[in-house]
């Protein structure tokens, strides 16, 4: 939307939103990403554009208490969601009064994501969304804002531990086969078992993870 469109319809009360949903298909399977070069792709893709008003209801509210159903799905920028109601708002909370509200990696975006270990459940920090997504991907050792956070976790000397929900989901219990214990937390006492120590020292020994 342009610019003399924004003003035109702010002039109202009325703000105009586009959202868009690009998609691919065969026909047969629906999904929102193409296949990947590595894929067959024997279909086509495909964008659907929703047009629809918002009007302004002249309410004035901090933006980090709308919670997430609640927010423009078009807009961007939006700071974490702090309430006090859940466990991942508290903790959020906690995480911003010790560091601050901006991604600690791009320092460009608002934190929004808590990271942690999956390994061990203890929290990181709280990362924009998309640094969230690619920061485990990281390779480097040094020189690199992920490697820089990965080998000084900005909330490790808070100990704090991500909480935990439902039954071990299939890739977890693969890592459970691989390293020979449990790490995770019981769904009755959402204690984990083991400390960082104690995991280090079964990857050391066991012999069914090379490398890991």
């Amino acid at each position: 939307m342009s610019r003399d469109e924004r003003e035109q319809t702010n002039q109202s009360g009325v703000w105009l939103h586009k959202h868009s949903c690009h998609w691919w298909t065969n026909g047969h399977r629906f999904r929102l990403q193409p296949p990947q070069p590595s894929e067959p792709n024997d279909g086509w893709t495909g964008k659907s554009v929703v047009l629809y008003e918002v009007r302004a209801l002249g309410i004035t509210i901090d933006p980090a208490e709308v919670p997430k159903h609640q927010r423009c799905p078009t807009s961007y920028g939006w700071p974490a969601y702090r309430t006090t109601e859940t466990a991942h708002g508290r903790l959020r909370s906690t995480l911003i009064d010790a560091f601050g509200a901006t991604c600690p990696t791009c320092r460009t975006n608002p934190a929004t994501d808590i990271d942690h270990d999956h390994f061990t459940g203890l929290v990181r920090g709280l990362l924009c969304q998309y640094c969230n997504s690619w920061v485990d991907r990281c390779l480097h050792l040094s020189g690199c804002p992920f490697a820089e956070y990965l080998t000084n976790p900005p909330a490790t000397r808070l100990r704090l531990r991500y909480p935990q929900r439902r039954a071990l989901r299939g890739g977890e219990k693969a890592r459970i086969a691989r390293i020979g214990i449990n790490p995770y937390p019981t769904t009755a006492t959402s204690q984990y078992l083991y400390t960082p120590e104690q995991l280090l020292q079964a990857l050391s020994h066991n012999p069914r993870v090379p490398g890991y």
